[in-house]
């Protein structure tokens, strides 16, 4: 009884006791939170200090990469400061030449004596410029290689008279003819329009120009019945000293050019060019001259024959003449039917004309001093020149009597062809002493032995030798034999078998030639060195062919002994 009393009792002791414990617990629980709230607070604010100290980082390492460029770039100032300061024989030519033109005689845009694209004032200009532009100053006065060369702009030139600004002008001129090297300065007259130019600043460049050696007019505008300023400039200054002459234009514009107002008053004249412009002949003006070269390209009307017998008349020392991107007719103001061009001291002839309306072709012509040419033409009808023309043309630079044997003196011969056949090789009987031949266009055709038998193909063990001095033969854009283009499936193959033998042909004539010079005492022909063929024959690589063509110069073992 005593025991289950004592253990009935004991019971809410136990309860307390837990109930004390359990307390204990909540109360250190709650503790536990408080500490844990704290923590975060304090872990947020260490997270706070972090980003602060993330920003600062980021902006320190800002700030070191400013500063690293910076001083990189306060180095290479340096660096280019001290370089610039080096023997001023070391500045290159164009740095000087851009000093000179933007710097030595501007302090603003308004005292330029002649308009230029750039200006720059001294505040403008880098720290190192400004700290060494007085050196550049003495070093372009004292190169003369850089005032050779001065540009007229006369777009721009609209100034109103001023003492400083003539001042200025005169300054720049004196330079010009004073330091200018001997015989050298060229003076670049741009601009479409010369109306509105006064005539103070006309004056000086007209000094210019009495003492140029080479005058270029580009893109300008002159019209001889409306006597504009450029036009009345040129015809009314003795250009006494100029050598060469240039006149282009671009952009549209197309100026009336009377050659006979230029010419009067250039008594040494030697160099003409014509690019894009109406050109006048002025057979009134024109008087006989020292012109040596006439370059013609672009004219806005055709050339006809009575025209280049004025030339050839006036210009009795012409020995280059180039017609390129125009037409020629046949007749003409004054024209009679047989008409002859005679340019009896002619050495170099280009004739690239997009028309040639001549029914005589080159009867017309005789050049018999002609030591170079290229010709490419098209007839009305779009038909290029034939064995007939190209040999009309030899006959025409041929330099003996009519009545007896005409061998041509030219070395040089550049034609655009119809076809490459048997009658073109006799062609070339008129022409020992050819050196080179290039031949454009055309069709290679199945007969064209006879042109392979004039550069020395052997015939029977016999090999004559028309063409002994050939060194170098180009065929250029040349089509495949004339069966490529029947149609044919059968004939299709006969041409790729022929277009293939045309290059062993071709190897065996380079083979022969070499042979013949490296045995023969004395040589009667010279190697040919160059051989150049495209679009001959589609199944050959042009790797290939070149590698045949210097095998076949390769004659070590094939040449007997004279005794042999």
């Amino acid at each position: 009884m005593t025991t289950e009393k004592a253990n009935r009792f004991a019971r809410p002791a136990e309860a307390v006791m837990l109930r004390e414990i359990l307390q204990g617990d909540k109360e250190e629980l709650c503790a536990l939170l408080e500490r844990l709230e704290h923590a975060k607070v304090v872990a947020r604010c260490a997270a706070d200090q972090v980003d602060a100290a993330n920003d600062v980082l980021h902006s320190v390492e800002t700030m070191k990469q400013s500063f690293e460029q910076q001083k990189i770039a306060a180095e290479e100032r340096a660096n280019l400061a001290i370089g610039l300061m080096h023997p001023i024989r070391r500045i290159p030519e164009e740095i000087l030449q851009q000093i000179q033109l933007d710097w030595l005689l501007c302090t603003t845009p308004d005292d330029c004596p002649t308009n230029f694209k750039l200006h720059y004032t001294a505040d403008l200009v880098p720290f190192y410029a400004s700290q060494v532009c007085r050196a550049w100053r003495r070093a372009a006065l004292a190169s003369r290689r850089i005032w050779s060369i001065v540009t007229i702009q006369f777009d721009m030139l609209k100034q109103e008279y001023s003492p400083a600004l003539s001042s200025a002008w005169k300054q720049r001129v004196d330079l010009h003819i004073n330091r200018s090297l001997a015989n050298t300065l060229a003076v670049r007259l741009v601009g479409h329009t010369c109306r509105g130019t006064p005539s103070w600043i006309i004056e000086h460049v007209a000094r210019l120009l009495q003492v140029a050696r080479a005058v270029n007019v580009i893109d300008a505008e002159m019209h001889p019945n409306k006597r504009d300023v450029l036009h009345t400039l040129i015809s009314s200054t003795n250009l006494y000293h100029v050598r060469s002459v240039f006149f282009r234009n671009e952009d549209g514009h197309r100026g009336i050019l009377n050659l006979g107002d230029v010419f009067p008053r250039c008594s040494y004249l030697q160099t003409v060019t014509v690019h894009n412009w109406t050109l006048r002949w002025a057979v009134g003006g024109l008087r006989t001259l020292n012109l040596t070269e006439l370059r013609i390209a672009g004219l806005t009307q055709s050339i006809f024959l009575s025209e280049l017998v004025i030339f050839s008349t006036r210009l009795p020392n012409l020995r280059c003449l180039s017609i390129e991107s125009t037409t020629m007719e046949d007749v003409g103001d004054g024209q009679t039917v047989d008409t002859v061009v005679t340019f009896p001291k002619l050495q170099s002839l280009c004739l690239k004309v997009d028309e040639l309306d001549v029914e005589r072709r080159f009867d017309w012509l005789r050049v018999p001093m002609l030591a170079s040419a290229d010709i490419d033409w098209r007839s009305e009808d779009g038909e290029e020149a034939s064995y007939n023309d190209v040999a009309s043309f030899l006959k025409a630079t041929s330099a003996s009597d009519p009545s007896g044997p005409q061998l041509s003196n030219i070395t040089t011969l550049k034609f655009t062809v119809y076809s490459i056949d048997f009658d073109l090789g006799n062609a070339f009987l008129a022409a020992p002493a050819l050196e080179e031949l290039v031949l454009r266009g055309g069709m290679y055709r199945a007969h064209g032995e006879g042109f392979e038998r004039a550069l020395g193909q052997p015939k029977d063990g016999n090999i004559n030798w028309i063409v002994p001095r050939l060194r170098r033969l180009a065929l250029l854009d040349v089509n495949h034999c004339e069966c490529c283009h029947e149609g044919s499936d059968d004939d299709m193959s006969d041409s790729e078998f022929d277009s293939c033998q045309v290059i062993n042909r071709i190897c065996t004539i380079v083979q022969a030639r070499s042979i013949a010079a490296q045995s023969q005492k004395p040589a009667q022909v010279v190697r040919l060195e160059q051989v150049e063929l495209t679009s001959l024959c589609s199944c050959f690589d042009p790797a290939d062919a070149e590698k045949m063509f210097r095998d076949a110069m390769d004659v070590e073992g094939l040449v007997q002994s004279p005794e042999a």
